[in-house]
């Protein structure tokens, strides 16, 4: 039996040639390996996984309170973080969003 024709093209090269068809499908619209609309999603919910953790982890030292003492500190990140994809930010807790966008070393900016 011949096995199925794999759906998605297969890229030679190794890493190099994915890094390659990578750049190539985002400057050119070159089709990749790894469609956009579907590794796109992806990558969202699995960084706003990283997010959920980062949000649950997050403690503040209750008011009075100071380190040594019983149960110091408050936990206001365990929540339901609810997530608005269209404008890339949280709507329910304005601290997490200083988690979302990062900052770039000199030379490495966006434009």
């Amino acid at each position: 039996m011949t096995p199925p024709k794999p759906y998605l093209t297969r890229i030679e090269g190794d890493t190099g040639g994915h890094q390659r068809n990578f750049v190539e499908g985002c400057l050119q619209g070159v089709e990749t390996s790894s469609r956009f609309e579907r590794s796109g999603p992806l990558t969202e919910a699995v960084l706003m996984g990283n997010l959920a953790i980062k949000a649950f982890q997050y403690k503040k030292l209750k008011e009075g309170k100071q380190l040594g003492d019983w149960d110091p500190f408050e936990y206001p990140g365990r929540r339901k973080i609810l997530w608005d994809g269209d404008n890339m930010r949280v709507t329910n807790w304005d601290k997490a969003n200083e988690w979302v966008k990062g900052s770039y070393r000199k030379g490495w900016e966006l434009s």
